[in-house]
């Protein structure tokens, strides 16, 4: 249970970075997530009701349920195939999810991560890509009442059995919550940079595979890429962060060269010509607008 738990830990610090980074693999905080998780995370004798919920994310319930409220994701990444040669070996009882990352707020950047398995959801994650010296406004307290950018006293406030670990960027926070779910905190500057509840993989209920957490291909309006912007203004951003995810080259961002907007069967669409400054190529990649159409 313990080396499921620490791979967890670390597959969901790996996607968090900046497309930039995804190639490389930060190992010294792997290894010390994988030390902490074996050692130190008792399960807690007291059980967990209800399964938690945070920033309109249940965990347990199928993750295909989540596209009408959350739209489609920036990226999902399949791990710990993703990770290659660099990933510690799992244990038997590991198995494979996907992670999904969502923007929850654009100033400052700060990114919700979905994980998902058999199609059920098994981690909720808000995290920051900068430094917060304060705690944040925009971001809905966790199901323990931590904010992102709350200090490491309010964590054990929270969760007085907390354990911790230290790592490179400063350390760790983790508490057992029943015996199926845990809580993690990063600190960063002594302030809490990334908040992620996720369900143990060996308490996982037996059950048939549902739809799993993909892209479309946003090459037609059959299969256009879900923005559920609440203004043109967001929207349009969330669009601009979408290509900086999925760089031309692997690393290079395409360049905006024109757009068309069009109604089909009742719902809005934009169809975004994109450029690679590096190599000449071209696509058209198709965007649903319907929630934001109009609204300024």
């Amino acid at each position: 249970m313990f080396q499921s738990f620490g791979v967890t830990v670390l597959l969901t610090q790996w996607l968090r970075r900046t497309p930039a980074e995804f190639p490389t693999m930060r190992l010294a905080s792997a290894v010390v997530a994988l030390a902490f998780a074996r050692a130190l995370v008792p399960v807690s004798s007291l059980a967990q009701r209800t399964a938690p919920s945070w920033l309109g994310v249940t965990l347990d319930p199928p993750a295909a349920d989540l596209r009408p409220t959350l739209g489609d994701p920036l990226r999902v990444t399949r791990l710990p195939d993703a990770l290659g040669s660099a990933a510690p070996t799992p244990g038997p009882d590991v198995q494979p999810q996907r992670k999904a990352r969502y923007l929850l707020s654009a100033t400052p950047p700060v990114f919700l991560i979905v994980s998902e398995r058999h199609g059920a959801v098994v981690g909720i994650q808000a995290f920051s890509d900068q430094s917060l010296s304060g705690e944040t406004s925009g971001v809905a307290p966790d199901p323990s009442g931590v904010v992102l950018g709350a200090t490491e006293q309010a964590v054990l406030k929270a969760h007085p059995g907390a354990r911790r670990s230290e790592t490179p960027d400063g350390g760790q926070l983790f508490a057992a919550v029943g015996s199926r779910y845990v809580a993690s905190y990063d600190l960063v500057g002594g302030r809490v940079s990334a908040i992620d509840w996720f369900a143990r993989a060996s308490t996982a209920p037996q059950g048939a595979d549902g739809p799993a957490l993909a892209e479309p291909a946003g090459d037609s309006p059959a299969t256009a890429i879900l923005d559920v912007g609440t203004t043109e203004e967001a929207g349009i951003r969330w669009q601009r962060v979408w290509q900086l995810f999925h760089p031309c080259d692997g690393k290079t961002a395409w360049v905006k060269a024109g757009v068309a907007t069009s109604r089909q069967n009742g719902r809005m669409y934009d169809a975004i010509r994109l450029t690679c400054p590096t190599t000449g190529a071209t696509r058209i990649v198709y965007f649903d607008i319907t929630s934001f159409f109009g609204k300024l």
